[in-house]
Protein backbone atom coordinates (compact mmCIF):
# COMPACT_ATOMS: atom_id res chain seq x y z
CA UNK A 1 0.00 0.00 0.00
CA UNK A 2 1.43 3.45 -0.82
CA UNK A 3 0.05 7.05 0.29
CA UNK A 4 0.46 10.55 -1.38
CA UNK A 5 2.60 13.58 0.05
CA UNK A 6 -0.24 15.26 1.23
CA UNK A 7 -1.72 11.57 3.62
CA UNK A 8 1.94 11.56 4.55
CA UNK A 9 2.63 15.12 5.89
CA UNK A 10 -0.86 14.50 8.01
CA UNK A 11 0.54 11.50 9.65
CA UNK A 12 4.00 13.64 10.82
CA UNK A 13 1.77 16.14 11.46
CA UNK A 14 -0.63 14.40 14.09
CA UNK A 15 2.68 12.85 15.98
CA UNK A 16 4.59 15.99 15.78
CA UNK A 17 1.31 17.10 17.65
CA UNK A 18 1.58 14.51 20.16
CA UNK A 19 2.87 16.16 23.23
CA UNK A 20 4.42 13.11 24.38
CA UNK A 21 6.38 12.35 20.94
CA UNK A 22 7.27 16.17 21.43
CA UNK A 23 8.71 15.36 24.68
CA UNK A 24 10.45 12.38 23.98
CA UNK A 25 12.59 13.59 21.32
CA UNK A 26 13.28 16.74 23.63
CA UNK A 27 14.47 14.30 25.59
CA UNK A 28 16.66 12.72 23.01
CA UNK A 29 17.99 15.77 21.90
CA UNK A 30 19.16 16.95 25.42
CA UNK A 31 20.79 13.62 25.64
CA UNK A 32 22.13 14.09 22.24
CA UNK A 33 23.71 17.39 23.11
CA UNK A 34 25.80 16.23 26.53
CA UNK A 35 27.65 13.93 23.77
CA UNK A 36 29.33 17.01 22.62
CA UNK A 37 28.99 19.65 26.00
CA UNK A 38 29.23 19.51 29.28
CA UNK A 39 28.46 23.40 29.35
CA UNK A 40 28.22 25.29 25.94
CA UNK A 41 27.80 28.58 27.20
CA UNK A 42 31.53 28.25 28.83
CA UNK A 43 32.86 26.30 25.86
CA UNK A 44 33.37 22.94 27.83
CA UNK A 45 33.56 19.92 26.10
CA UNK A 46 32.36 16.61 27.38
CA UNK A 47 35.90 14.94 27.20
CA UNK A 48 34.84 11.74 25.57
CA UNK A 49 34.33 13.99 22.36
CA UNK A 50 34.53 12.87 19.47
CA UNK A 51 35.74 9.61 20.16
CA UNK A 52 32.41 9.01 21.80
CA UNK A 53 30.58 9.74 18.74
CA UNK A 54 32.48 7.10 16.56
CA UNK A 55 32.41 4.53 19.10
CA UNK A 56 29.02 4.55 18.85
CA UNK A 57 28.09 4.94 14.99
CA UNK A 58 30.86 1.95 14.57
CA UNK A 59 28.40 0.11 16.93
CA UNK A 60 25.09 0.96 15.62
CA UNK A 61 26.06 -0.05 11.83
CA UNK A 62 23.77 -2.56 10.85
CA UNK A 63 22.39 -3.41 14.42
CA UNK A 64 21.90 -0.33 16.68
CA UNK A 65 20.64 -2.83 19.07
CA UNK A 66 24.19 -3.72 19.32
CA UNK A 67 25.32 -0.18 21.30
CA UNK A 68 22.66 -0.52 23.62
CA UNK A 69 22.74 -3.70 25.02
CA UNK A 70 26.73 -4.45 24.75
CA UNK A 71 28.36 -1.23 23.88
CA UNK A 72 26.74 1.52 25.85
CA UNK A 73 26.23 -0.59 29.29
CA UNK A 74 30.04 -0.95 29.13
CA UNK A 75 31.36 2.42 27.65
CA UNK A 76 33.22 4.00 30.61
CA UNK A 77 34.56 0.25 31.89
CA UNK A 78 36.25 -0.56 27.79
CA UNK A 79 35.58 1.63 25.60
CA UNK A 80 36.16 5.53 27.07
CA UNK A 81 39.13 6.94 25.44
CA UNK A 82 41.58 6.96 28.70
CA UNK A 83 40.93 3.12 28.77
CA UNK A 84 42.28 3.09 25.27
CA UNK A 85 45.34 5.50 24.79
CA UNK A 86 46.52 3.67 28.15
CA UNK A 87 45.64 0.22 26.52
CA UNK A 88 47.00 1.13 23.17
CA UNK A 89 47.21 -0.42 20.07
CA UNK A 90 47.10 -3.95 20.78
CA UNK A 91 43.89 -3.39 22.99
CA UNK A 92 41.71 -1.84 19.65
CA UNK A 93 42.69 -4.79 17.79
CA UNK A 94 41.63 -6.98 20.18
CA UNK A 95 38.34 -5.29 20.89
CA UNK A 96 37.67 -4.16 17.32
CA UNK A 97 35.86 -7.90 17.36
CA UNK A 98 33.51 -6.71 19.43
CA UNK A 99 32.39 -3.26 18.58
CA UNK A 100 29.92 -4.32 16.28
CA UNK A 101 27.24 -6.93 15.83
CA UNK A 102 25.73 -6.42 12.29
CA UNK A 103 26.45 -8.85 9.53
CA UNK A 104 29.38 -6.42 8.46
CA UNK A 105 30.98 -6.55 12.15
CA UNK A 106 34.06 -7.92 10.60
CA UNK A 107 34.63 -5.24 8.22
CA UNK A 108 33.01 -2.63 10.26
CA UNK A 109 35.86 -3.89 12.86
CA UNK A 110 38.36 -3.38 10.74
CA UNK A 111 37.28 0.64 9.49
CA UNK A 112 37.02 1.02 13.72
CA UNK A 113 40.05 0.22 14.31
CA UNK A 114 41.71 2.22 11.57
CA UNK A 115 39.81 5.39 12.78
CA UNK A 116 41.00 4.25 16.36
CA UNK A 117 44.43 4.16 15.28
CA UNK A 118 43.91 7.75 13.82
CA UNK A 119 42.96 9.05 17.06
CA UNK A 120 45.64 7.20 18.96
CA UNK A 121 48.38 8.68 16.27
CA UNK A 122 46.36 12.42 16.39
CA UNK A 123 45.21 12.55 19.42
CA UNK A 124 41.58 13.16 20.84
CA UNK A 125 41.99 16.84 20.93
CA UNK A 126 43.33 16.83 17.43
CA UNK A 127 40.61 15.15 16.12
CA UNK A 128 38.00 17.27 18.32
CA UNK A 129 39.68 20.43 16.86
CA UNK A 130 39.24 18.84 13.03
CA UNK A 131 36.06 18.14 13.42
CA UNK A 132 34.84 21.84 14.61
CA UNK A 133 36.83 23.75 12.26
CA UNK A 134 35.01 22.05 9.44
CA UNK A 135 33.45 25.67 8.09
CA UNK A 136 30.00 24.12 7.59
CA UNK A 137 27.86 20.84 7.14
CA UNK A 138 29.34 20.27 3.61
CA UNK A 139 32.93 20.03 5.21
CA UNK A 140 32.05 18.60 8.22
CA UNK A 141 30.21 15.40 6.29
CA UNK A 142 33.98 15.44 3.84
CA UNK A 143 35.80 14.91 6.81
CA UNK A 144 33.56 12.27 8.38
CA UNK A 145 33.26 11.10 5.17
CA UNK A 146 36.96 10.49 4.82
CA UNK A 147 37.44 7.74 7.50
CA UNK A 148 36.25 4.40 6.18
CA UNK A 149 33.28 2.72 7.11
CA UNK A 150 31.30 5.98 6.84
CA UNK A 151 29.53 7.34 4.15
CA UNK A 152 26.52 9.54 3.18
CA UNK A 153 24.80 8.11 5.98
CA UNK A 154 26.90 7.95 9.01
CA UNK A 155 28.77 11.44 8.07
CA UNK A 156 25.76 13.07 9.01
CA UNK A 157 24.44 11.02 11.86
CA UNK A 158 27.65 11.61 13.74
CA UNK A 159 26.99 15.13 13.64
CA UNK A 160 23.30 14.85 14.41
CA UNK A 161 24.22 12.45 17.39
CA UNK A 162 25.07 15.60 19.24
CA UNK A 163 23.16 18.16 17.95
CA UNK A 164 25.50 19.87 15.94
CA UNK A 165 23.65 22.97 14.04
CA UNK A 166 25.51 22.57 10.69
CA UNK A 167 23.99 19.58 10.15
CA UNK A 168 19.96 21.27 10.75
CA UNK A 169 19.51 20.68 7.38
CA UNK A 170 20.68 17.07 7.14
CA UNK A 171 18.79 13.72 7.52
CA UNK A 172 20.75 10.69 8.40
CA UNK A 173 18.73 8.46 5.72
CA UNK A 174 18.88 4.90 6.50
CA UNK A 175 17.21 1.50 5.33
CA UNK A 176 14.10 2.27 7.71
CA UNK A 177 13.83 5.46 6.11
CA UNK A 178 13.93 4.24 2.68
CA UNK A 179 11.20 1.90 3.32
CA UNK A 180 9.16 4.86 4.06
CA UNK A 181 9.66 6.71 1.71
CA UNK A 182 9.01 4.01 -0.88
CA UNK A 183 5.26 3.94 0.53
CA UNK A 184 5.38 7.71 -0.92
CA UNK A 185 3.74 8.04 -4.21
CA UNK A 186 6.34 9.82 -6.19
CA UNK A 187 9.19 9.60 -4.27
CA UNK A 188 10.22 6.24 -6.26
CA UNK A 189 11.82 8.71 -8.50
CA UNK A 190 14.53 10.56 -5.94
CA UNK A 191 17.64 8.39 -7.00
CA UNK A 192 20.46 10.68 -5.01
CA UNK A 193 20.82 10.96 -1.20
CA UNK A 194 20.38 14.94 -1.92
CA UNK A 195 17.29 14.76 -3.81
CA UNK A 196 15.78 12.54 -0.85
CA UNK A 197 17.08 15.07 1.71
CA UNK A 198 15.09 17.66 -0.41
CA UNK A 199 12.39 15.76 -0.51
CA UNK A 200 12.21 15.72 3.28
CA UNK A 201 12.90 19.28 4.15
CA UNK A 202 10.07 19.79 1.85
CA UNK A 203 7.92 17.73 4.17
CA UNK A 204 9.59 19.66 7.24
CA UNK A 205 8.13 22.75 5.93
CA UNK A 206 4.85 21.57 4.26
CA UNK A 207 4.33 20.31 8.11
CA UNK A 208 5.05 23.88 9.25
CA UNK A 209 2.86 25.86 6.92
CA UNK A 210 -0.20 23.37 7.11
CA UNK A 211 -3.19 23.86 9.11
CA UNK A 212 -2.10 21.78 12.03
CA UNK A 213 1.44 23.54 12.33
CA UNK A 214 2.67 24.43 15.95
CA UNK A 215 3.46 28.00 15.57
CA UNK A 216 5.54 27.82 18.24
CA UNK A 217 7.22 24.14 18.39
CA UNK A 218 7.67 24.29 14.92
CA UNK A 219 9.49 20.28 14.11
CA UNK A 220 12.84 21.22 12.61
CA UNK A 221 15.20 18.09 10.12
CA UNK A 222 16.70 17.08 13.06
CA UNK A 223 13.21 16.55 14.88
CA UNK A 224 11.87 14.90 11.68
CA UNK A 225 14.69 12.48 11.28
CA UNK A 226 14.66 10.96 14.61
CA UNK A 227 10.56 10.78 14.66
CA UNK A 228 11.01 8.90 11.40
CA UNK A 229 13.37 6.90 13.46
CA UNK A 230 11.73 6.40 16.65
CA UNK A 231 7.96 5.97 15.19
CA UNK A 232 8.48 4.13 11.80
CA UNK A 233 6.09 1.40 12.93
CA UNK A 234 3.40 3.75 14.06
CA UNK A 235 3.92 5.63 10.65
CA UNK A 236 3.74 2.18 7.98
CA UNK A 237 0.35 1.46 10.86
CA UNK A 238 -0.80 4.85 9.72
CA UNK A 239 0.33 4.42 6.14
CA UNK A 240 -1.46 0.91 6.11
CA UNK A 241 -4.29 2.63 7.48
CA UNK A 242 -4.92 5.18 5.22
CA UNK A 243 -3.33 3.89 2.19
CA UNK A 244 -4.32 2.70 -1.55
CA UNK A 245 -3.31 -0.29 -3.55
Amino acid sequence: MCINQGQFVDIISELWQNEDVRNHLMQRRNQSHALKWIDEKNNQYNPEFPWNIFVMSFATMGNAAHWENNVEPNYFGNWRWEVVVNRGVEYVQCMKNNINGGRFRAQNGECFAQAAQYFLDNGILCVRNQWEQSANGQALIKYLKSFNGIGDKYARNMPMDCDDPRVQSHFAIDARIKRILNRVLGTQNLRTYNQKEQWLNHIKDDVNDGPNGLVDRQIDSWCLDRLLFQYNDSIHQNINANGQQ
